[in-house]
Order: C-alpha cells, then sequence, then structure tokens
C-alpha cells in the first residue's frame, strides 16, 4: 500500500510526463468484486502503481477529485463506467 507522502506524490504527478504505451490500461485489468473494498483497492494499487493516471484504450486519464468525492469513490464511479 503506498504511503501518504507518495500517494500525494501520485496525485501531483503531471500526466504529460508519462508515455502513454506505458500506462497501465485499464480495460486489462481486473478487480475481484467479491473481496472486501481494501482488498479491491491494493489489487487496483498494485495493478496501477499511480491510481490517478492511467490508460482507457489509447486514452490517457488522469482522476481529479472534486467536491465531497475521494479517490476510492471516484475509482468506483470510473468502474461503473468501465
Amino acid at each position: 500500500m503506498l504511503s501518504k507522502s507518495e500517494l500525494e506524490a501520485c496525485k501531483n504527478a503531471d500526466i504529460c510526463s508519462f508515455n502513454k504505451g506505458d500506462l497501465p490500461d485499464m480495460k486489462s485489468i481486473s478487480i475481484n468484486t467479491k473481496q472486501p473494498v481494501t482488498k479491491r483497492v491494493e489489487e487496483y494499487f498494485d495493478a496501477v502503481k499511480n491510481p490517478y493516471i492511467f490508460r482507457v484504450g489509447d486514452v490517457g486519464v488522469k482522476i481529479n477529485c472534486v467536491g465531497n468525492k475521494n479517490l476510492e469513490e471516484s475509482i468506483i464511479e470510473i468502474g461503473k463506467l468501465h
């Protein structure tokens, strides 16, 4: 699991500094939804390395949490689209 400072560094990372082809593709990531939330988050972090930056097909994506949503809620919303 990432430390708070590592997570903050991930949050502040510039998506333009990444090679799109090197980003993990959400289409190829499978998370066991029968696991408890903490286990699913660990699986997600292991798969993407930076939970804020990934790609979907050929599109690079950076999550920005706004309003009252936190990272977990934002990830769940993305999962519903997938």
